[in-house]
């Protein structure tokens, strides 16, 4: 019995090993794509990952801003705050990875929402 828990526990841990083998990886420049209630624009972001945690710079015409989130499988959630004339909004992006390339919503806090897409710079 003690060999079969031995046995089974060596091979759980190598499917976990190969399967972080293939979790995404976000690290890296992105050229982005938003579609907003003001147009499209296109920013880009430096983005660094420990684990799940990311973290990272926004870059518009705005200037440049900290940003923040997860990477949960392929889900990515990253947020900036953008001060607004004295008020201050919170930007959400929910997006699914896929490879070198991101697709989803962004939340301009009360403002609205619109779509993203982003493409990792070579």
């Amino acid at each position: 019995m003690h060999k079969v828990r031995h046995v089974f526990f060596a091979g759980a841990v190598a499917m976990l090993t190969s399967l972080s083998a293939y979790a995404a990886d976000v690290s890296g420049n992105w050229n982005l794509t938003v579609e907003s209630p003001r147009g499209t624009q296109n920013p880009t972001m430096t983005l660094a990952q420990k684990g799940e945690a990311v973290s990272g710079t926004y870059k518009s015409a705005r200037g440049e801003l900290p940003l923040t989130g997860t990477l949960k499988g392929n889900d990515l959630k990253l947020s900036y705050t953008v001060d607004m004339g004295g008020n201050s909004m919170t930007v959400g992006y929910e997006g699914v990875v896929n490879g070198d390339s991101i697709d989803g919503k962004v939340k301009f806090g009360e403002m609205g929402e619109g779509k993203f897409s982003a493409k990792k710079a070579p």
